[in-house]
């Protein structure tokens, strides 16, 4: 799988980014927009850089947002994407002495949405995670334009955050 984007809270309030996700070997393909966006700390290595000569110590980050996905070559809406991954520091996906020999891990949901007037949540349709085997997760401190201002998290991700995860 390959993945790439960016999720950030801006002074207005609002989440903006753009999301994409590709699993080679099934050839599914979303691309999502984030609308929530949450870090905080656990009890773990990082951030490392970009942030960690700046004060940050958040090293987990949750977000997601409506997606559309790819399956057989056919774009389709109606789908929900949520991302859990850990900053672990420098380099994101070799163990070393800078961030405690823990690898970046990163965790990717797609839901199918069941009914849109009751919310996003929804069944399943795709699932993968894992520590990086290349590139890096990096959670950035806070500046003027993207302020520390998390979202709530949504109620399906609460439950499921706290029972599996961290």
């Amino acid at each position: 799988d390959n993945f790439g984007g960016n999720a950030k809270p801006m002074k207005s309030g609002s989440v903006q980014g753009h999301w994409n996700h590709v699993d080679h070997g099934t050839g599914g393909h979303a691309l999502g927009e984030p609308e929530y966006i949450f870090c905080r700390h656990v009890d773990e290595p990082g951030p490392g850089q970009p942030g960690g000569k700046k004060g940050l110590t958040d090293n987990q980050v949750y977000f997601g947002g409506h997606a559309r996905w790819q399956t057989n070559g056919a774009w389709a809406d109606g789908y929900w994407f949520d991302v859990v991954a850990k900053d672990h520091g420098e380099p994101g996906s070799q163990p070393s002495p800078k961030n405690g020999g823990m690898v970046d891990t990163y965790h990717f949901t797609l839901r199918k949405i069941d009914d849109p007037a009751a919310g996003a949540s929804g069944t399943v349709v795709y699932e993968t995670s894992g520590d990086l085997v290349g590139g890096n997760i990096q959670i950035h401190p806070p500046n003027p334009g993207h302020p520390a201002t998390s979202s709530p998290l949504p109620p399906w991700r609460v439950s499921f955050s706290l029972l599996l995860f961290w």
